[in-house]
């Protein structure tokens, strides 16, 4: 038993860290765009960087999570997914309406976070 503590809390932490960087990441992306579309840029790209931004976002915190883990990059990047998708989910329906387009926000999170899980193990090997 004395195993299976410090493997839960180490993975918790790991989750808060890449969730953070996630959600942070994302923040600072759409941030970047909206600003580049004050400056001009046509209003079609906006879904383009949108769906960019959450990609690279939750694949940042994926490479945070297996890295910080060293091992298990897939389930710690797919529990990473599952935790932004969720975020993403509470602030849809706190703010907005939902519609299908969250789906595919949630399958690139989802992918993106277990893609950054299994790189971010293999960069620490």
């Amino acid at each position: 038993m004395e195993k299976t503590a410090p493997f839960w809390s180490h993975t918790v932490k790991a989750l808060l860290l890449g969730s953070a960087v996630a959600v942070g990441g994302a923040f600072v992306l759409l941030l970047l765009c909206a600003a580049l579309l004050a400056l001009g840029m046509p209003d079609g790209f906006i879904p383009f960087f949108a769906h960019a931004s959450v990609l690279i976002a939750s694949l940042g915190g994926g490479l945070c999570v297996g890295f910080k883990r060293g091992e298990g990059g897939l389930l710690g990047g797919a529990l990473l997914g599952l935790c932004v998708v969720l975020l993403h989910l509470a602030a849809t329906l706190l703010f907005g309406e939902f519609s299908l387009s969250c789906l595919t926000f949630g399958a690139l999170e989802l992918m993106g976070a277990a893609l950054g899980g299994i790189f971010g193990v293999n960069l620490r090997r």
